[in-house]
């Protein structure tokens, strides 16, 4: 399994690192990837004494058009905006951006935003996605193995959970506040 938990307080901590104080999140569905992210996003805003608003934690569903949306209606109720979203997957960040950059918010000038997972396309996109990387294809390799052992030993025990760390990848959708 992809540690969740630890990828979602390296964005955090990578925010504020930057100088992020204000910090909105947005949701995938609630399953235990989206709930860890989540938890890790409570954990360091708790660990630094800054506020959770509720106003500025949105529901995206793991979907790009969901995550513009929601971030479409914040803009309408003139909410102040965050420093950074941290968006529980890359597709959510793209509708994120692209939200933010219809409404004249510069990106990372005004609003900073980092996703989660790292898929192919985040490289690519204008301004190409900070985020935290998930080792997919160390997790299937992984996974290979341990189904290969199982199948192959008739008393074989179920095996153990092995967490893989991702990785932070800096590109160009988050900006040092001061």
């Amino acid at each position: 399994m992809i540690n969740n938990l630890e990828g979602g307080t390296m964005a955090m901590e990578y925010l504020i690192r930057q100088g992020h104080r204000r910090i909105g999140y947005i949701h995938g569905i609630m399953n235990i990837d989206d709930e860890l992210r989540y938890r890790a996003y409570q954990n360091v805003l708790e660990k630094y004494s800054l506020p959770l608003d509720d106003s500025i934690v949105l529901r995206g569903y793991f979907e790009e058009a969901l995550a513009y949306s929601e971030m479409r209606v914040l803009l309408l109720k003139g909410i102040q905006m965050p420093d950074a979203f941290f968006c529980a997957n890359d597709e959510m960040a793209w509708g994120c951006i692209r939200a933010l950059t219809e409404a004249g918010i510069k990106v990372p000038d005004q609003v900073s935003v980092i996703g989660f997972d790292d898929i192919s396309l985040s490289a690519y996109y204008t301004p190409a996605l900070t985020t935290i990387h998930s080792p997919v294809t160390e997790l299937g390799s992984t996974s290979a193995t341990e189904l290969l052992r199982l199948i192959e030993s008739e008393n074989a025990l179920p095996g153990t959970v092995t967490y893989l760390s991702p990785s932070l990848i800096v590109r160009d959708t988050c900006k040092v506040r001061i």
